[in-house]
């Protein structure tokens, strides 16, 4: 996802200087960080922030949000309607939902101290040991040097899938067994997209070692930090709802030079290629370079046609975690079967600048 931060809204007078407080400023919650993030967007309401101290400090706020659970969205939301940092740390110890623990409060400042003095953060890339729970197979690792995904099945016990499902039947309003409720309106609803981010079921999920090992293993390294991703339901087309998007497109900042990144989903339920099924351009990331490199000047690559190429749409049961390098081009697809497709994101990455 790109940098949600930059976004037009109306003037604001709430913060009158134009400088940001050190990182080690900190409020109520003793939090490093969580100030100047607030101003940062003070600062862009009366268009004068710096853009590139942003984008330079976009992935450790990230990285804030998800150690305390907060989902990007309703943080960015919450961060722009808040008149006083007060309210917004009022807001961030409501969501979290319990106390800050010191050791959580002192481990999370130690990696922020990391992150602007840039010590132990290049240290990072220790050896990984063999992992215990779950180790990829020749196959897989042959799929994601030549296709740029994996796919690792029934990595997630079926009934951990199924209560995220039946959490999300009961926080939308909907009926399982009643297709007519699939299709209702509901605040939490963005299209396939659904607004729940930090729900014990799903926290349950990104807990497990086994999802953990599957990243390390990728990344060659631990001390990774698994993101606060929303859910996805993706419902049968009908002549009255027509899938929405996301259709096929990149998650990248082209701005910045191109390194070596992850996405990922786990499938709650079974999942056929007709389904709605995620897709991607596959082998894409061998080429991205030279295509790159062969745009005419100027061009956007977010806004080039991808119906020009071909995407795959991988079929999968339910509990089978999905990882594709970040430079595929991705998306879903129309649902052309019988039962919604619903997935939850999951993603694990270090800090670093």
């Amino acid at each position: 996802m790109q940098n949600e931060l930059i976004a037009k809204v109306p003037p604001s007078d709430t913060i009158a200087q134009s400088t940001l407080p050190c990182y080690k400023e900190t409020g109520g919650l003793g939090l490093f960080q969580l100030k100047r993030m607030w101003h940062k967007v003070q600062l862009q309401k009366q268009g004068c922030a710096d853009k590139k101290i942003i984008e330079d400090e976009w992935s450790l706020d990230v990285m804030i949000m998800d150690t305390l659970g907060l989902g990007l969205t309703p943080t960015i939301e919450s961060i722009f309607a808040s008149d006083s940092f007060f309210e917004f740390e009022n807001w961030v110890k409501k969501v979290h939902g319990r106390a800050i623990s010191n050791a959580k409060r002192n481990q999370l400042n130690k990696s922020i101290v990391s992150f602007f003095e840039e010590t132990d953060i290049k240290n990072e890339t220790a050896s990984v040991e063999t992992p215990r729970y779950s180790i990829l197979t020749p196959l897989q690792w042959q799929s994601w040097d030549d296709n740029g995904y994996v796919i690792i099945p029934a990595l997630v016990p079926k009934k951990l899938c199924e209560d995220v499902c039946n959490m999300l039947y009961e926080r939308l309003k909907m009926d399982k067994n009643n297709p007519a409720s699939w299709y209702s309106c509901h605040a939490l609803k963005q299209g396939v997209m659904v607004q729940i981010f930090n729900d014990i079921t799903m926290q349950v999920i990104r807990s497990l070692p086994q999802v953990r090992d599957v990243f390390e293993q990728l990344w060659g390294r631990k001390n990774l930090i698994v993101s606060t991703d929303r859910l996805s339901f993706n419902p049968p087309q009908t002549e009255s709802w027509q899938f929405p998007g996301p259709h096929i497109h990149w998650d990248i900042n082209f701005n910045k030079p191109l390194t070596f990144a992850t996405q990922g989903l786990l499938y709650l339920t079974d999942v056929t290629a007709e389904q709605g099924a995620f897709s991607c351009v596959s082998g894409f990331h061998t080429e991205i370079d030279n295509w790159l490199a062969n745009l005419p000047k100027n061009t956007n690559p977010h806004s080039f046609n991808f119906d020009k190429f071909h995407s795959t749409p991988l079929a999968a049961k339910a509990g089978s975690l999905i990882v594709w390098r970040h430079t595929l081009p991705h998306g879903s697809c129309p649902n052309k079967g019988d039962t919604p497709r619903i997935v939850q994101y999951i993603n694990m990455t270090p800090l670093s600048k």
